[in-house]
Order: structure tokens, then C-alpha cells, then sequence
């Protein structure tokens, strides 16, 4: 009987494919998060459905800025299903106002109606004054 002790050359190139992969993930992500934080803008998100996920509950949104619907989705296992209609407070790119977060932590008090159109530099304070 023959031992093997070598790898077969094809698991090499799976191994390289797959890190490239995971690099290229994880550079958008971080690309992606500089960029809402440096050009950031704040406004107001409204759930309009929420889906359960292997990894908790998604979040299905939309928001207006300049004027304009965006629609947007986020998962957390902080979002509960009886949170359609609820308002939470959204970080966008205001270059690229479809890249957004959801702020599922901090939900829009009810003494705050609308965001302005082009939004808040930054977080209203709970009474609606900046």
C-alpha cells in the first residue's frame, strides 16, 4: 500500500482562490465603513418588513435623502419581528446614498417627524433639536 504525503496541486490553487476571496471581503468592508464615516450623513429609516435569517432577523428599510427613496436591508439579533413601521436613525455616504447602516440601537424618538432632506451631520438630540 502507497502513502500519500503529498497535497495534490489543485488544493493549492482552492487554498489561494479562497483567501483572495476573504481579502477582497474584508478590504470592501473596511473600505466601505471609512467612507460612511468620513462623508457620513444621518436620517431617518422606517422597517418596512423583517425576515428571519439563519443568523438572527433582517431588516428591510427605506429611507429619503436629497429627495430621494433608497431602500436598504440590515441584520441584527437585536431586530425583533414586530418591528415593521418602527423608525431608527440610518448612517449614509452622502456621495453614495445607497451605502448605509442601520442604527438599529438608536430608534427615532417620537418628538422627531422628518429629517431634513440632505439629513444631519450628526445624531438630532431626543428633542428633535440639533
Amino acid at each position: 500500500m502507497k502513502i500519500l504525503t503529498e497535497q495534490p496541486k489543485n488544493s493549492k490553487w482552492v487554498i489561494l482562490v479562497f483567501a483572495l476571496v476573504l481579502f477582497s471581503l474584508i478590504t470592501k468592508m473596511i473600505f466601505k465603513d471609512y467612507h460612511l464615516n468620513k462623508n457620513r450623513r444621518f436620517t431617518i429609516a422606517t422597517i418596512e418588513k423583517v425576515e428571519g435569517t439563519k443568523g438572527g432577523r433582517q431588516a428591510l428599510f427605506f429611507y429619503y435623502y436629497n429627495d430621494k427613496k433608497y431602500y436598504g436591508s440590515g441584520s441584527s439579533d437585536m431586530i425583533s419581528m414586530n418591528m415593521r413601521d418602527h423608525r431608527f436613525f440610518l448612517i449614509l455616504n452622502k456621495n453614495n446614498p445607497s451605502s448605509c447602516k442601520l442604527l438599529i440601537e438608536s430608534p427615532v424618538p417620537d418628538s422627531i417627524k422628518i429629517a431634513p432632506i440632505r439629513g444631519w451631520d450628526s445624531l438630532p438630540s431626543p428633542n428633535g433639536i440639533q
